[in-house]
């Protein structure tokens, strides 16, 4: 795997474009210099499963 540094355009909560320039115009800017943008994650471990709040616990803790 090779990492690169590129723009990421979202739109309406989606990624719309990758770019090694994207002209941010009026839009917010976020300088991620130094970290890592990467797609969400789903969390499918969890030990709360087997307690009295389980599932509740699993969905507000964003396992699936």
């Amino acid at each position: 795997m090779r990492l690169t540094v590129r723009d990421v355009a979202i739109a309406g909560g989606k990624i719309v474009a990758v770019a090694d320039k994207i002209d941010a115009g009026a839009a917010q800017v976020v300088n991620a210099a130094g970290k890592y943008v990467i797609p969400g994650m789903i969390d499918i471990h969890s030990h709360a499963g087997a307690t009295k709040g389980g599932p509740a616990m699993n969905i507000a803790d964003g396992v699936t």
